[in-house]
């Protein structure tokens, strides 16, 4: 494998690791809000609407 080649290589492996990362703060951000709108629903929204 040619310099070239390795360092392509090595930037595309960045990407890849950078993408994961990034996918896996989305995963928790989308997880978060799911846990916040259930918590809502469960305690605030009832006592809210006089249930």
């Amino acid at each position: 494998m040619t310099q070239y080649e390795r360092s392509r290589l090595d930037a595309l492996s960045k990407c890849v690791a950078s993408g994961l990362q990034g996918r896996m703060i989305w995963n928790d951000t989308v997880l978060y809000i799911l846990k916040l709108r259930t918590f809502h629903a469960k305690t605030v929204a009832p006592s809210f609407h006089g249930w």
